[in-house]
Protein backbone atom coordinates (compact mmCIF):
# COMPACT_ATOMS: atom_id res chain seq x y z
CA UNK A 1 0.00 0.00 0.00
CA UNK A 2 1.28 3.39 -0.96
CA UNK A 3 -0.36 6.02 1.36
CA UNK A 4 -0.17 9.81 0.54
CA UNK A 5 -0.28 12.53 2.60
CA UNK A 6 2.06 15.07 1.07
CA UNK A 7 3.38 14.14 -2.50
CA UNK A 8 4.54 16.77 -5.82
CA UNK A 9 6.24 15.32 -8.69
CA UNK A 10 7.51 17.76 -10.08
CA UNK A 11 8.54 18.22 -14.01
CA UNK A 12 12.19 18.81 -13.91
CA UNK A 13 12.64 15.53 -13.47
CA UNK A 14 10.02 13.42 -15.22
CA UNK A 15 8.77 11.02 -12.68
CA UNK A 16 7.24 7.76 -12.76
CA UNK A 17 5.66 6.27 -9.20
CA UNK A 18 4.46 2.76 -9.34
CA UNK A 19 2.25 1.28 -6.56
CA UNK A 20 1.53 -2.22 -6.82
CA UNK A 21 -0.93 -2.21 -4.21
CA UNK A 22 -3.34 0.11 -2.82
CA UNK A 23 -2.59 4.53 -3.86
CA UNK A 24 -4.51 5.67 -0.98
CA UNK A 25 -4.87 9.76 -0.35
CA UNK A 26 -5.34 11.32 2.24
CA UNK A 27 -3.97 15.19 1.74
CA UNK A 28 -2.64 16.78 -1.29
CA UNK A 29 -1.29 15.32 -4.48
CA UNK A 30 0.34 16.97 -7.22
CA UNK A 31 1.10 15.67 -10.03
CA UNK A 32 3.15 18.29 -12.25
CA UNK A 33 3.85 18.56 -15.74
CA UNK A 34 6.16 15.50 -17.14
CA UNK A 35 5.25 13.67 -14.18
CA UNK A 36 3.06 10.72 -13.63
CA UNK A 37 1.43 8.22 -11.13
CA UNK A 38 1.61 4.80 -12.26
CA UNK A 39 -0.68 2.54 -10.29
CA UNK A 40 -0.44 -1.00 -10.62
CA UNK A 41 -3.17 -1.38 -7.94
CA UNK A 42 -6.54 0.13 -7.06
CA UNK A 43 -6.66 3.60 -5.92
CA UNK A 44 -8.39 5.04 -3.33
CA UNK A 45 -9.29 9.02 -3.51
CA UNK A 46 -9.41 11.07 -0.77
CA UNK A 47 -8.45 15.06 -1.98
CA UNK A 48 -8.33 16.08 -5.42
CA UNK A 49 -5.24 15.62 -7.70
CA UNK A 50 -3.45 18.32 -8.88
CA UNK A 51 -1.04 19.58 -11.27
CA UNK A 52 -0.87 19.24 -15.32
CA UNK A 53 0.97 15.23 -15.06
CA UNK A 54 -1.29 12.31 -15.35
CA UNK A 55 -2.64 9.69 -12.96
CA UNK A 56 -1.99 6.23 -14.79
CA UNK A 57 -3.79 3.43 -14.27
CA UNK A 58 -2.01 0.27 -16.09
CA UNK A 59 -2.29 -2.36 -13.51
CA UNK A 60 -1.73 -6.26 -15.37
CA UNK A 61 -4.96 -7.43 -13.61
CA UNK A 62 -8.61 -6.10 -13.20
CA UNK A 63 -8.41 -2.66 -11.10
CA UNK A 64 -10.71 -0.39 -8.54
CA UNK A 65 -10.70 3.63 -8.52
CA UNK A 66 -13.17 5.40 -5.97
CA UNK A 67 -13.48 7.61 -2.92
CA UNK A 68 -15.08 10.18 -1.44
CA UNK A 69 -13.28 12.88 -3.41
CA UNK A 70 -12.21 10.59 -7.18
CA UNK A 71 -11.31 14.35 -8.68
CA UNK A 72 -8.18 14.38 -10.62
CA UNK A 73 -6.63 16.64 -14.04
CA UNK A 74 -5.51 14.24 -15.93
CA UNK A 75 -6.14 10.16 -15.96
CA UNK A 76 -4.88 7.96 -18.21
CA UNK A 77 -5.84 4.36 -19.00
CA UNK A 78 -3.62 1.77 -20.18
CA UNK A 79 -5.08 -1.16 -18.13
CA UNK A 80 -6.26 -4.44 -20.89
CA UNK A 81 -7.58 -6.05 -18.17
CA UNK A 82 -9.88 -3.33 -17.01
CA UNK A 83 -10.55 -0.37 -14.40
CA UNK A 84 -14.10 -0.47 -12.58
CA UNK A 85 -15.30 2.71 -10.70
CA UNK A 86 -16.76 2.22 -7.07
CA UNK A 87 -17.83 5.86 -6.94
CA UNK A 88 -17.94 8.90 -9.10
CA UNK A 89 -14.88 10.38 -10.84
CA UNK A 90 -14.69 13.69 -11.68
CA UNK A 91 -11.63 14.30 -15.06
CA UNK A 92 -11.05 18.01 -15.08
CA UNK A 93 -8.34 18.49 -17.74
CA UNK A 94 -7.63 14.88 -19.98
CA UNK A 95 -9.31 11.37 -19.79
CA UNK A 96 -6.90 9.72 -22.24
CA UNK A 97 -7.90 6.02 -22.87
CA UNK A 98 -4.51 4.14 -24.40
CA UNK A 99 -5.90 1.09 -23.95
CA UNK A 100 -8.21 -1.10 -21.63
CA UNK A 101 -11.77 -0.29 -20.73
CA UNK A 102 -12.89 1.81 -18.32
CA UNK A 103 -16.57 0.45 -16.29
CA UNK A 104 -18.32 3.28 -14.81
CA UNK A 105 -20.44 0.07 -13.51
CA UNK A 106 -23.37 1.97 -11.50
CA UNK A 107 -20.94 5.56 -10.79
CA UNK A 108 -21.31 8.54 -13.29
CA UNK A 109 -18.50 10.03 -15.17
CA UNK A 110 -18.27 13.65 -15.05
CA UNK A 111 -15.85 15.70 -17.86
CA UNK A 112 -15.18 19.42 -17.28
CA UNK A 113 -16.58 22.04 -19.21
CA UNK A 114 -13.37 22.67 -21.26
CA UNK A 115 -11.77 18.65 -20.78
CA UNK A 116 -10.68 16.90 -23.61
CA UNK A 117 -11.50 12.75 -24.21
CA UNK A 118 -9.20 10.39 -26.28
CA UNK A 119 -9.68 6.91 -26.70
CA UNK A 120 -9.35 4.60 -29.86
CA UNK A 121 -10.59 0.83 -31.04
CA UNK A 122 -8.56 -0.73 -28.12
CA UNK A 123 -9.85 1.99 -25.59
CA UNK A 124 -12.51 3.18 -24.12
CA UNK A 125 -16.04 3.50 -21.89
CA UNK A 126 -18.49 0.73 -21.34
CA UNK A 127 -21.57 1.96 -19.97
CA UNK A 128 -23.20 -1.48 -19.61
CA UNK A 129 -24.77 -0.37 -16.04
CA UNK A 130 -26.41 2.77 -14.81
CA UNK A 131 -24.19 4.83 -14.66
CA UNK A 132 -23.63 7.79 -17.35
CA UNK A 133 -20.70 9.95 -18.69
CA UNK A 134 -21.48 13.75 -18.84
CA UNK A 135 -20.09 17.03 -19.99
CA UNK A 136 -21.31 20.01 -21.30
CA UNK A 137 -21.55 20.69 -25.13
CA UNK A 138 -21.42 23.39 -27.12
CA UNK A 139 -20.66 24.23 -30.57
CA UNK A 140 -17.08 22.79 -30.90
CA UNK A 141 -17.48 18.95 -31.72
CA UNK A 142 -17.22 16.86 -28.60
CA UNK A 143 -16.28 12.90 -28.62
CA UNK A 144 -17.42 10.30 -26.47
CA UNK A 145 -15.51 7.39 -26.79
CA UNK A 146 -18.03 5.06 -25.73
CA UNK A 147 -17.92 1.00 -27.01
CA UNK A 148 -19.25 -2.11 -25.52
CA UNK A 149 -17.24 -5.58 -23.92
CA UNK A 150 -14.07 -5.85 -25.98
CA UNK A 151 -13.07 -4.79 -29.49
CA UNK A 152 -16.36 -3.14 -29.96
CA UNK A 153 -15.55 0.44 -30.21
CA UNK A 154 -18.48 3.10 -31.72
CA UNK A 155 -17.65 6.47 -30.33
CA UNK A 156 -20.64 9.44 -30.40
CA UNK A 157 -19.94 12.90 -31.57
CA UNK A 158 -22.00 15.73 -29.83
CA UNK A 159 -22.25 19.59 -31.30
CA UNK A 160 -25.11 22.01 -29.25
CA UNK A 161 -26.01 24.60 -32.22
CA UNK A 162 -28.70 25.82 -29.97
CA UNK A 163 -28.87 26.51 -26.19
CA UNK A 164 -25.21 25.38 -24.63
CA UNK A 165 -26.42 22.40 -22.47
CA UNK A 166 -24.88 19.45 -20.54
CA UNK A 167 -25.49 15.94 -21.78
CA UNK A 168 -25.03 12.91 -20.09
CA UNK A 169 -24.29 9.83 -22.81
CA UNK A 170 -24.62 5.97 -22.24
CA UNK A 171 -23.93 3.71 -24.87
CA UNK A 172 -25.50 -0.37 -25.64
CA UNK A 173 -25.03 -3.07 -28.34
CA UNK A 174 -28.86 -3.43 -27.34
CA UNK A 175 -32.36 -0.87 -27.90
CA UNK A 176 -33.27 -0.83 -24.32
CA UNK A 177 -36.43 0.80 -25.00
CA UNK A 178 -38.01 -2.06 -27.42
CA UNK A 179 -39.51 -4.44 -25.46
CA UNK A 180 -38.59 -7.19 -27.93
CA UNK A 181 -35.13 -6.47 -27.88
CA UNK A 182 -34.47 -5.23 -24.33
CA UNK A 183 -31.44 -7.26 -22.49
CA UNK A 184 -30.82 -8.68 -25.29
CA UNK A 185 -27.66 -8.57 -28.00
CA UNK A 186 -29.09 -7.29 -31.27
CA UNK A 187 -28.09 -10.53 -33.77
CA UNK A 188 -30.55 -9.87 -36.86
CA UNK A 189 -30.65 -6.45 -38.88
CA UNK A 190 -32.50 -3.88 -36.90
CA UNK A 191 -29.90 -2.22 -35.56
CA UNK A 192 -26.27 -2.18 -34.33
CA UNK A 193 -25.72 -0.32 -31.48
CA UNK A 194 -27.63 2.20 -29.59
CA UNK A 195 -27.16 5.56 -27.21
CA UNK A 196 -29.04 7.17 -24.18
CA UNK A 197 -28.74 11.02 -25.00
CA UNK A 198 -30.19 13.48 -22.39
CA UNK A 199 -29.59 16.73 -21.26
CA UNK A 200 -29.88 18.16 -18.31
CA UNK A 201 -31.97 21.52 -19.23
CA UNK A 202 -34.90 20.17 -21.66
CA UNK A 203 -35.70 22.44 -24.70
CA UNK A 204 -33.17 24.69 -26.69
CA UNK A 205 -32.07 21.72 -28.56
CA UNK A 206 -30.44 21.74 -32.19
CA UNK A 207 -27.95 19.48 -32.10
CA UNK A 208 -25.24 17.47 -34.57
CA UNK A 209 -24.64 14.01 -33.95
CA UNK A 210 -22.80 11.86 -35.38
CA UNK A 211 -22.67 8.14 -34.70
CA UNK A 212 -19.86 5.37 -35.67
CA UNK A 213 -19.18 2.36 -35.81
CA UNK A 214 -16.52 -0.82 -36.61
CA UNK A 215 -17.50 -3.51 -39.05
CA UNK A 216 -16.29 -6.03 -36.00
CA UNK A 217 -20.05 -5.12 -34.47
CA UNK A 218 -21.95 -5.47 -37.73
CA UNK A 219 -24.82 -7.37 -37.46
CA UNK A 220 -24.66 -10.63 -39.82
CA UNK A 221 -27.29 -8.96 -41.97
CA UNK A 222 -26.81 -5.15 -41.23
CA UNK A 223 -27.07 -3.36 -44.38
CA UNK A 224 -24.37 -1.55 -44.24
CA UNK A 225 -24.51 0.63 -47.60
CA UNK A 226 -27.87 1.51 -46.46
CA UNK A 227 -27.48 2.45 -42.63
CA UNK A 228 -29.28 4.92 -40.64
CA UNK A 229 -30.06 6.65 -37.95
CA UNK A 230 -33.32 5.91 -35.68
CA UNK A 231 -34.90 7.63 -32.70
CA UNK A 232 -37.38 6.01 -30.00
CA UNK A 233 -40.33 8.60 -30.08
CA UNK A 234 -42.27 6.41 -27.06
CA UNK A 235 -43.55 3.98 -28.57
CA UNK A 236 -40.82 2.09 -31.68
CA UNK A 237 -37.99 3.30 -33.29
CA UNK A 238 -38.68 5.75 -36.49
CA UNK A 239 -35.94 6.62 -39.13
CA UNK A 240 -34.65 10.49 -38.80
CA UNK A 241 -33.76 10.45 -42.37
CA UNK A 242 -33.83 8.67 -45.91
CA UNK A 243 -31.28 5.98 -45.83
CA UNK A 244 -28.29 6.35 -47.06
CA UNK A 245 -28.47 10.28 -47.19
CA UNK A 246 -26.32 10.66 -44.06
CA UNK A 247 -24.00 7.66 -44.33
CA UNK A 248 -20.00 9.35 -45.04
CA UNK A 249 -18.87 9.60 -48.22
CA UNK A 250 -15.61 8.41 -46.86
CA UNK A 251 -16.54 5.96 -43.86
CA UNK A 252 -19.16 4.01 -44.66
CA UNK A 253 -19.45 3.07 -40.88
CA UNK A 254 -20.63 7.25 -39.85
CA UNK A 255 -23.79 8.43 -40.23
CA UNK A 256 -24.81 11.96 -39.42
CA UNK A 257 -27.48 14.23 -38.68
CA UNK A 258 -27.80 17.89 -37.98
CA UNK A 259 -30.69 19.98 -36.61
CA UNK A 260 -31.94 17.39 -34.16
CA UNK A 261 -33.70 18.90 -31.46
CA UNK A 262 -35.00 15.61 -29.89
CA UNK A 263 -33.05 13.89 -27.06
CA UNK A 264 -34.04 9.86 -25.59
CA UNK A 265 -32.16 6.84 -27.27
CA UNK A 266 -31.03 7.23 -30.50
CA UNK A 267 -29.50 3.72 -32.93
CA UNK A 268 -28.20 2.61 -36.17
CA UNK A 269 -30.15 0.70 -37.67
CA UNK A 270 -30.43 -0.88 -41.84
CA UNK A 271 -34.04 -0.10 -43.76
CA UNK A 272 -34.90 -3.50 -43.62
CA UNK A 273 -37.60 -3.21 -40.96
CA UNK A 274 -37.62 0.77 -40.75
CA UNK A 275 -38.12 2.31 -44.44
Amino acid sequence: MIKSFLAIFFSLVPAIIMAQGYFYTESTVQINGGASIEIKGNAVIHQSIDGDGFMVMNGDNPQTMGGTSANMNNLQVTNNANVTLTDPLWVNDTLKMTSGILYPEDKNLYLADNSVHTGNSMGYIVTKGAGYVQRKIDASPFTFHLGDTISQYFPITLSEMGLVDTFRIQGWNLLPDDGTSTGVAITTHVADLSFSVMDLVAGGNDLNITMQWNDTENAVDFVQPYAIGIWYNGSNYVEMDNCPTNVSGINPNIVSYTGIVNIGTFGIGDSVYLS
